[in-house]
């Protein structure tokens, strides 16, 4: 009898045991979590990187449709030449694992200091809803040909 009950007394020793579950299998802060279009919606705050040169600065993205967004880039000013407000329509893709946006586009910025001047823009870049990583280059830029900046910023 006492071998039966010792028996039984390791049996559910083992059970508990065994449904027993660790934190670490718990899935709560999984980072691979889909993303959805509004997630990436908002104001980033960061650096521009321009020819060396790095300002603190904020980038807009807002929704224009499901599949589109718009980044804005409000009032900027390279040095003493003041280019005016970028706004750029850019397709918004999900990335292979849906975790992040790929955002790219084009837009013409006119700027005053050039006699109005209209250059072509490009914007591409990503985004995960917490970070924006984009490169905005204006072509055709007198003085200076091509002007490429670099944002990467926290919401």
């Amino acid at each position: 009898m006492k071998k039966n009950y010792f028996y039984l007394l390791f049996m559910a020793l083992c059970t508990v045991c065994m449904f027993t579950a660790c934190s670490s299998d718990d899935d709560d802060n999984n980072t691979d979590k889909p993303i959805v279009l509004n997630d990436i919606i908002g104001t980033y705050k960061g650096s521009l990187e321009v020819l060396g040169s790095s300002i603190d600065e904020q980038l807009t993205v807002e929704k224009v449709d499901d599949s589109k967004v718009r980044v804005v880039l409000k009032d900027f000013t390279f040095g003493q030449m003041p280019i005016g407000t970028i706004s750029a329509e850019c397709a918004a893709v999900k990335d292979d694992k849906g975790t992040s946006y790929d955002i790219y586009g084009t837009a013409v910025v006119t700027v005053a200091m050039f006699d109005n001047a209209e250059l072509p823009v490009t914007v591409d870049g990503e985004c995960d809803g917490k970070e924006l990583d984009v490169t905005i280059s204006i072509n055709d830029a007198p003085v200076v040909g091509s002007l490429e900046v670099d944002f990467y910023g926290k919401k």
